[in-house]
């Protein structure tokens, strides 16, 4: 039996965004989760907020075997998902030292959107970290781009393919998910310790992060007329009506997620602009499609341009190794080693 599980779901009890201590990262209530999730026929959740287990402990309640307690930790080196949790990780940590603390209780360890450009992640150190699966696959991530390196990325590293929607609202749950054979949680995990997994699913619509915007604007309007009613901090809950009162405005969170969605595509043109380079060429040269009647193919434009940027950094790394007669024979193997896998490893497929 193939099942799914979406690994990465967000609750209320997620905290506050670092930026704005006033705007909830999520509002979603653990019994609206669970009927999204049995609405999706998504067999497993993993609820993994941001440095704590509570939510997890919450939502268990409520369907105990289809539940994961997780937790999403940040770490000094970017955020790692804990799964299988009994007892929260602190935060502030460096990446070892919390992989250690979630084996410890017999978790596992992923790597959430290891290359985003807007939160906490990781990049190039899943290459070297104990980890037991990659998010190679995140919901909450449209540009493509950074889904497809963190794919390509993983064929060198060869741990568990996983997908996560990273719900911040209820509606987001199961947008995409990790298929494995099997259907409890043991099955899951044993499914990722063996790499036998797969992923599915597509990418969170982009009215989903407008009405995201409009209910959150709306929880923050009706807790500061609670506030303001009991009398807490009028000023202050004054202020936040007024702002959130015109944030639910029917054009504004519409112009919101437009604007952050093209912020975001513009944070990784700057920061990836080999991968969207590809990215951008295989959109345009899908079906290996006729120009002045020769036939491209994508797949050896961008093994090419791999190759050679590969090439390029090896020259560069030998240049610096030589004449160090402080580094032993161990790490100039080590060294060695490490690109003859890349080659090995190196055909990007479409």
């Amino acid at each position: 039996m193939i099942s799914k599980a979406d690994i990465h779901i967000h609750t209320k009890y997620s905290g506050n965004s670092k930026d704005f201590s006033f705007i909830p990262d999520s509002i979603s209530r653990p019994e609206k989760i669970i009927k999204v999730a049995e609405k999706k026929a998504i067999d497993l959740i993993a609820i993994t907020d941001h440095n704590t287990i509570r939510g997890g402990i919450e939502v268990e309640k409520l369907a105990p075997s289809k539940v994961i307690v997780g937790e999403e930790i940040l770490t000094k080196d970017g955020e790692i998902l804990g799964l299988f949790l009994n007892q929260s990780i602190p935060p502030g940590l460096s990446a070892e030292e919390t992989i250690e603390k979630v084996k410890e209780q017999g978790g596992l360890t992923v790597a959430p959107h290891p290359y985003s450009v807007i939160c906490p992640s990781l990049k190039n150190k899943i290459f070297y970290l104990d980890l037991d699966g990659i998010e190679v696959f995140n919901g909450f991530h449209r540009d493509g781009v950074l889904n497809r390196k963190t794919f390509q990325e993983n064929k060198i590293i060869r741990k568990a393919s996983l997908a996560g929607s990273d719900a911040h609202t209820e509606r987001m749950v199961g947008n995409c998910y990790t298929t494995f054979e099997g259907e409890s949680p043991d099955d899951l995990y044993k499914a990722i310790k063996k790499r036998k997994t797969s992923i599915g699913g597509s990418v969170t619509p982009l009215f989903q992060t407008m009405l995201w915007s409009w209910n959150t604007g709306c929880h923050i309007m009706k807790k500061s007329i609670a506030d303001i009613l009991m009398g807490k901090d009028i000023k202050k809950n004054t202020g936040l009506v007024i702002g959130s009162g015109l944030s639910v405005i029917p054009f504004m969170p519409v112009m919101a997620a437009i604007v952050i969605n093209r912020y975001h595509t513009k944070k990784v043109e700057k920061e990836y602009p080999f991968e969207n380079l590809i990215f951008n060429l295989d959109n345009k040269l899908k079906n290996n499609r006729s120009i002045d009647g020769a036939s491209i193919d994508i797949n050896d434009i961008a093994n090419k341009i791999y190759l050679t940027s590969i090439e390029n950094l090896i020259f560069n790394m030998d240049c610096n190794f030589k004449n160090r007669d402080n580094l032993d024979t161990d790490i100039d193997m080590r060294h060695t080693d490490i690109f003859n896998k890349m080659y090995a490893n190196s055909a990007i497929e479409v």
